[in-house]
């Protein structure tokens, strides 16, 4: 069965977890966006949790497909 990291970036909160190919949610978790302390900030939340899931989910690449994000006027990418 293959897992996927799922990552969602809020205004408040980073929820996170693992979901199999079939579209069951393995684990589901959430920390602070602590959007205050600016793109780079978030970036470096976001690579952790990739780090630390990435041995449970058993996956071998990540693939990141935003629809909008923008981090603070430093990061700025629009999916169409």
């Amino acid at each position: 069965m293959k897992k996927y990291i799922s990552i969602d970036i809020g205004g408040t909160a980073i929820k996170y977890g693992i979901v199999s190919e079939d579209a069951e949610v393995l684990l589901k978790k959430e920390m602070k966006t602590e959007a205050q302390k600016g793109g780079p900030a978030i970036l470096d939340k976001v690579i952790g949790i990739v780090e630390a899931l990435k041995e449970e989910a058993d996956a071998e690449f990540v693939f990141l497909q935003p629809v909008w994000l923008t981090l603070r006027k430093e990061i700025s990418i629009r999916h169409h």
